[in-house]
């Protein structure tokens, strides 16, 4: 089945994984809309990296269906509308050579044709570069960059690719509280664009904030809604196993 622009970015349909005979993930049914802010919580252990990676078909289910942009999520072949920042992305070695620049660049190799970078691909580099705010250090080393300076180039690269959906496993773990605040603000502007997010967070404050609806799992789907209702059902005490004391941020 080709995939058009009307379909979701994600569908799950009684998806259950696992990595032994006992499942990961169970019985996950859920859709992602165009234009959603998706914001993934649960306990340590709760199955949110799988998770995501099925949804992005990084993973194939033991049971049920995935589709990405309506395609088979595992035979989707248009990497580009998918910017991917995995849980270690902000740790690159030391010796890395590359600049910012550069890192950026790489968002713009499926779309380059033999020889040089086209007025395309240089517009669509610099206008990343210009929504991250990362034009002071494009020369810079990626591995001389802070955690919170390294996500924003990795975002930068999926936006330099033109993704359709942006997808982030705890973006935020060894970055400092400031630089979180200023994350999150990018986050937004670039949600209010109009991209669609789906990101993994143990901050549940922040999820709540900023994210438009919310998927709470513990292997199992506890909740998936809009966030402003989470705190009405049992969802986090169910999957912590604990009373959850959630401290909303003020706008």
């Amino acid at each position: 089945m080709t995939a058009t622009v009307d379909q979701p970015p994600i569908v799950l349909d009684h998806v259950r994984f696992g990595y032994t005979a006992t499942p990961v993930v169970e019985g996950v049914s859920l859709t992602v809309e165009s234009g959603d802010f998706l914001g993934i919580v649960g306990p340590n252990g709760s199955g949110k990296s799988t998770l995501l990676d099925l949804m992005l078909g990084l993973r194939a289910p033991d049971w049920g269906e995935v589709r990405l942009f309506g395609e088979q999520a595992t035979e989707f072949g248009d990497g580009t509308r998918i910017g991917y920042v995995p849980q270690d992305a902000a740790a690159v070695p030391e010796q890395m050579p590359l600049t910012v620049r550069e890192v950026v660049e790489m968002g713009r190799y499926p779309h380059r044709t033999v020889g040089r970078f086209s007025r395309t691909d240089t517009a669509a580099i610099e206008e990343a570069i210009e929504a991250v705010d990362v034009g002071d250090i494009t020369n810079r080393r990626i591995s001389t960059l802070s955690g919170g300076q390294r996500q924003r180039v990795f975002i930068a690269r999926a936006l330099a690719a033109e993704a359709d959906l942006l997808a982030l496993d705890e973006p935020t773990v060894g970055i400092d509280a400031e630089s979180v605040e200023s994350f999150y603000e990018l986050l937004s502007t670039l949600h209010d664009s109009g991209l669609t997010i789906c990101l993994i967070e143990h901050d549940l404050g922040a999820v709540t904030r900023y994210a438009t609806e919310v998927a709470c799992i513990d292997t199992q789907l506890y909740f998936h809604g809009d966030s402003a209702d989470l705190l009405a059902t049992d969802a986090l005490a169910d999957a912590y196993g604990t009373e959850q004391r959630l401290i909303r941020q003020n706008a």
